[in-house]
């Protein structure tokens, strides 16, 4: 059985720090592993993945999360996150992420239930947009 759970029951965030997960325990790592699948999901359905992949860069550059002018491959876009240390300060900073080193996804959530079912049902390029501008400090 699969869940729809964030680690910071903050509906406001949903559609940025949703994922789809068996009920576990699990790292921030872990948590930043599923996040990037979610994104990498997004992209890999846009309509023009490589145009997807550039405007998430563009847009997490904006917001400071990447540098400008990261260019990276349509199917490295999962890989990107998962390497990008300002991202999970950012999540740190923006209190998203427990300080806890191991977060507990035990039931849905419906605030992320409904982020990820917006997932499916919107345009990918929009979701991702709303990703970016949801990382602003």
């Amino acid at each position: 059985m699969q869940i729809a759970w964030m680690p910071v029951n903050k509906p406001r965030f949903a559609d940025l720090m949703s994922v789809r997960l068996a009920p576990q325990e699990l790292s921030h790592t872990d948590y930043l592993a599923a996040l990037a699948t979610r994104v990498q999901a997004l992209v890999d359905r846009a309509k023009d993945p490589q145009a997807a992949a550039d405007q998430l860069c563009e847009d997490l550059a904006d917001v400071g999360v990447l540098p400008q002018g990261v260019n990276v491959k349509p199917d490295g876009v999962g890989d990107l996150l998962l390497t990008a240390e300002e991202l999970q300060d950012r999540l740190l900073l923006l209190g998203l992420l427990p300080g806890a080193p191991r977060l507990k996804a035990e039931h849905s959530l419906p605030a992320a239930e409904l982020a990820l079912q917006l997932d499916l049902t919107r345009k990918p390029e929009a979701r991702l947009q709303t990703f970016a501008l949801l990382l602003r400090v």
